[in-house]
């Protein structure tokens, strides 16, 4: 079918609207006074900041190929994302830099993943080495956040957005946050045992992301001062979930 007519909520308002469509898109939305028989939704489609790889294609992969790419966001459409930062966990530095700039390469050859693939996350490789902390990623591939580090991302993803999850507490991670603001990239806490000192601290640099809340961390805590805690308390810092029913849990 190619061609319909859907009579549902809208997620944006909570408002029921009957939505026509054609070949896939809504083409007009109107609202109703009688809500829907079901509980069927619509809305926009989503972006998602921090895809590591979907349909079976990896994204870390040093040989990952235009085809590989298209069939990831094609299948990322279906899902209802249509746009996302494609994203890069720790490795050999001179690794995970080879694979942004091939990933940015092909995304700048076709129409379809330059519309697809909004910008780029890069988790770590500032990470905490502590256990725990660490998540899945390897401590031996943690570095220190450098201005040169810092400037070498930049400069492979040109003006794209650019999101960068940074630990404040390693060795130079204050001025690694400061350093990536200068250069117009956001910035991110992430796997990370900061002290609530820390995080006020970067905070107070201006607005703040905070990834995967309640991952990259132990799975046991203390119950009174934790990072989970910490990372609540401080305005300014927007925490991001993991809602796939593996990081945060289907209950």
């Amino acid at each position: 079918m190619s061609c319909g007519q859907i009579h549902a909520w809208n997620i944006l308002d909570r408002k029921p609207v009957l939505a026509k469509w054609e070949e896939r898109r809504f083409t007009e939305i109107t609202a109703t006074e009688k809500p829907p028989a079901g509980n069927q939704w619509i809305g926009p489609p989503l972006l998602d900041l921090q895809v590591n790889g979907y349909a079976g294609i990896d994204f870390q992969q040093d040989d990952l190929t235009e085809a590989d790419l298209l069939h990831a966001v094609e299948q990322l459409g279906q899902a209802c994302c249509d746009r996302i930062l494609l994203t890069l966990v720790p490795d050999d530095w001179e690794a995970m830099t080879r694979r942004l700039a091939k990933a940015r390469q092909l995304r700048e050859a076709h129409p379809a993943l330059g519309q697809a693939i909004a910008g780029w996350h890069i988790e770590g490789p500032f990470l905490s080495p502590e256990a725990g902390y660490c998540g899945a990623h390897s401590p031996d591939k943690m570095l220190r956040p450098t201005p040169e580090r810092i400037a070498e991302l930049r400069s492979l993803t040109g003006d794209d957005p650019l999101l960068l999850t940074m630990a404040p507490e390693i060795d130079g991670g204050l001025a690694g946050f400061a350093a990536a603001r200068e250069r117009g990239i956001r910035v991110s806490i992430g796997h990370t045992n900061a002290p609530a000192h820390i995080l006020r601290r970067v905070t107070a640099g201006g607005s703040v992301g905070f990834t995967h809340l309640g991952n990259g961390c132990p799975a046991t805590l203390d119950r009174t001062d934790n990072i989970v805690w910490r990372a609540l308390d401080p305005p300014g810092l927007t925490c991001g979930l993991i809602p796939d029913r593996w990081h945060v849990s289907p209950t």
